[in-house]
């Protein structure tokens, strides 16, 4: 289990950095920042687990990180290669972190804008990340596609979910936060005191 250590110290190094950007290198505040992942008791849970979580806050934290620094500070090419770089490994770590990619993309597009006048330096941003990507992703792909496995187990292998029903999703929602209304079903996890409680205060 020691092996999952690091990535929390990752991911607190990389919290402090993130904050450093938001809050203009205010000490204070990056202390207080990098205090959350370091003292919650769920992330010391989780980084004390067999599981991929760990590795994915990690990679998640440096991916903000290095997104903030290309916005903010205007970072270069180096900067937008290791943000692809960490949002591939991300993808292979576990395939929720797909949802990364919009915002990674976001942040090439701003680059992109602020280069426009320089068409040489797009064109080199863009081999940057694409190759970037494509030596992380890409492999993890190639390599299980060559061992006939699933490169996205979670998104490929999940069952097909029943009908999207409006009336059953505003209710579980009304429900994870207030008390059940009469003419709503019932759940039977979401009980009162609301769920929203028991998960975002008394669990941390």
């Amino acid at each position: 289990r020691l092996w999952s250590i690091p990535f929390l110290l990752v991911t607190v190094v990389a919290t402090w950095l993130l904050a450093g950007i938001v809050f203009h290198r205010n000490r204070a505040l990056q202390l207080a920042a990098a205090s959350v992942p370091a003292l919650l008791p769920m992330m010391t849970f989780v980084s004390a687990s067999v599981s991929p979580d760990p590795l994915v806050y990690a990679l998640w934290s440096l991916a903000l990180w290095l997104g903030a620094r290309v916005l903010v500070e205007r970072a270069g090419y180096l900067e937008l290669g290791a943000l692809f770089a960490v949002a591939g490994l991300a993808v292979v770590a576990k395939s929720t972190s797909y949802a990364l990619l919009p915002g990674v993309v976001f942040v090439l597009a701003v680059a992109a804008w602020r280069m426009r006048d320089a068409p040489r330096r797009v064109v080199i941003a863009l081999a940057c990340v694409a190759l970037a990507f494509a030596v992380t992703a890409g492999t993890w792909y190639v390599i299980a596609r060559a061992s006939d496995r699933s490169a996205a187990a979670q998104l490929t292998e999940a069952e097909r979910p029943p009908d999207f029903d409006e009336k059953e999703f505003v209710g579980y929602v009304w429900q994870y936060y207030l008390p059940r209304l009469p003419f709503m079903s019932q759940y039977p996890n979401l009980d009162w005191p609301p769920q929203a409680y028991q998960t975002w205060f008394k669990h941390v």
